[in-house]
Formats: structure tokens, C-alpha cells, sequence
């Protein structure tokens, strides 16, 4: 059993929690996810299963979209409702003002990600210093904002709901804890949901709660095989001969190259079997298919 399960995660359980519900259910270990979702976070989490846990990486790249609510007026330890609060400001915050600042964070800007985050600085994980209460500052990121909407305004809540589509890395309790600040307020994150990463969205998800051992039929359905998990890489059928060539790891020379050099492609049997994640290279004036992952070929 190979592909990857679009489950939708309710608030409360970790990433790892969903993924052990969905090794019971389906008696088997080989289960991982591809990018993290918070406890107090909700939405799309993508499940690798099997051989589609060699495909995490690529998929930890796809983009997401958020919806978020930020509250201004009060900043918490970990720029979220889980933290301690750290600040309050009675100052009113207006729409309009709100609309004003978010095209300062659209496009590649550099975000400093919160401490309580698990990413390593120097050899720990920033939750591991926070833990220890050792106040570190670790180096800003590059992310990418490739779109920020203000959905709506609550002035007497002085809360926001904003879409947000952003690349892999991006924090959205950052973001919030950055928006606060240009308010002039503070603000953290009270609510977040995951609507979509890549081509997969939260309406075509299955929820959390169906992952259990008398639902591994209707899990299985859900499944995607591992040849349509990657829609956005340009799709390469090859003949048997060929097949088994690049399954084995090595360089197939090809006659001529429609995709551009050094993006990836699925490399497909004819009945297909997704055989290898591939980059064009030429040497020489050949084309080649240069395999980055391959798979066992079933002829």
C-alpha cells in the first residue's frame, strides 16, 4: 500500500498523533507526514504512506494557504493562544489601517520565526531553549507571501480574518506577531486553519476522525497513487525497457527534451507505475533523464 492520504486535522492532537491513528487503522508502519501542523491548528495534513514517504520532500515544497484569525491588542510568549500573555494594548485598531500595512508583507520578505518553533539553532530546537528559559535570537528566513487578503473585521473584537498563501517555512504566528507590531497594538494568532497545500484542499479531506480500523477500507480508497501525488511535475512515460533502465538508478539518454532543465519530471511505465523523480540534463548535445529518486519496477 503506497500514495498519499489529504486528511483533514481537528484542533488538538500533534501531526505525529494523526499519524499514529493512521498507522493503527491501517496496521502498518511505514507512515509519515509532509509538513507539520500545530496542535491548536486545523486543516489539510498530508500523510505519506508507504514508498509515498520517499515523496515527502517534494511535497513538504507545495504551497499553502491559510485561513488565520489575529486578534490585536494582546501578545502572547508564543505569538499564539497556547502561550502566556505577554503584553496588552487598549489602543483601537481600524480596518482600514489594517488593509494599509499587509502589502509590506507580500512577496520574499525575511521573518523571524517564533522561539517555541521547532527548528534547530545551533544544534537544538528553538522549543528545547524556550523550555530551558534561554532567550535566543535566531536568524531571520527568507519566506515568500504570494498573497495577503483581509476577509473580514471584527472592530469590537478587534480581530481580522486573513488569507494567506505562502511558501514552505512560513509562519503565520510570525506573521501575526508582525502585523501586530506595524499596528502599533501587538496582536498573536487565536485561530488557524490550512485550507490547501498545493492541489490538495481541506473540502476534498478526509477527516481525522475516520482513521480507524473499521474505516481501512473507505482509507484506502482515499489513497492517491503515487504517480498523480506530484500533478505539478511534468509527467514522462517511458517504454518497459526503459523503465527498468532508470529504475535501477542510471542515466536514460532520450531523443529529445520538452521540459526545462533541471525541473523535476515523474518518469511513468506504461501501466503507470510512477518509476523515478528525474531532472533533464544535457551533456554533449544528449538529453538525459538523470533519476533523483527511483522506484522498484514491477514488469
Amino acid at each position: 500500500m503506497d500514495g498519499v492520504l489529504n486528511i483533514y486535522k481537528h484542533p488538538g492532537p500533534t501531526s505525529h498523533d494523526i499519524v499514529d491513528m493512521a498507522r493503527r487503522a491501517l496496521n502498518m508502519k511505514k507512515i509519515g507526514h509532509a509538513g507539520t501542523l500545530d496542535p491548536l491548528a486545523e486543516g489539510v495534513l498530508i500523510l505519506c504512506i508507504g514508498k509515498g514517504t520517499r515523496l515527502s520532500d517534494y511535497l513538504s515544497e507545495l504551497p499553502k494557504e491559510y485561513l488565520a484569525e489575529i486578534t490585536f491588542g494582546i501578545t502572547t510568549s508564543t505569538y499564539d493562544a497556547e502561550g502566556e500573555i505577554t503584553s496588552k494594548c487598549d489602543k483601537e485598531v481600524f480596518e482600514e489601517e489594517v488593509r494599509e500595512v499587509l502589502n509590506e508583507f507580500v512577496g520574499e520578505i525575511e521573518q523571524v520565526p517564533p522561539p517555541s518553533s521547532a527548528i534547530r539553532y545551533k544544534g537544538k530546537r528553538l522549543y528545547e531553549y524556550a523550555r530551558e528559559g534561554i532567550p535566543v535570537e535566531p536568524p531571520p528566513r527568507r519566506v515568500t507571501i504570494y498573497s495577503l487578503e483581509l476577509v473580514d473585521f471584527n472592530k469590537a473584537e478587534r480581530k481580522g480574518i486573513f488569507r494567506i498563501n505562502c511558501s514552505k517555512g512560513t509562519y503565520i504566528r510570525a506573521l501575526a506577531r508582525d502585523i501586530g507590531e506595524k499596528i502599533g497594538t501587538g496582536a498573536y494568532l487565536s485561530k488557524l486553519i490550512r485550507t490547501r497545500v498545493g492541489p490538495f484542499s481541506a473540502e476534498e479531506a478526509l477527516p481525522a476522525s475516520e482513521l480507524k480500523r473499521e474505516n481501512s477500507s473507505v482509507i484506502k480508497g482515499k489513497i492517491m497513487p503515487l504517480v498523480d501525488a506530484l500533478p505539478h511535475f511534468p509527467l514522462y512515460m517511458v517504454d518497459h525497457k526503459q523503465a527498468f533502465r532508470i529504475s535501477t538508478g542510471a542515466y536514460l539518454p532520450i531523443k529529445r527534451n520538452l521540459f526545462p532543465l533541471g525541473k523535476y519530471i515523474r518518469v511513468v511505465s506504461p501501466d503507470r507505475q510512477l518509476i523515478s523523480i528525474a531532472k533533464v540534463e544535457v551533456k554533449e548535445g544528449q538529453f538525459y533523464l538523470k533519476p533523483e529518486k527511483v522506484f522498484a519496477y514491477e514488469w
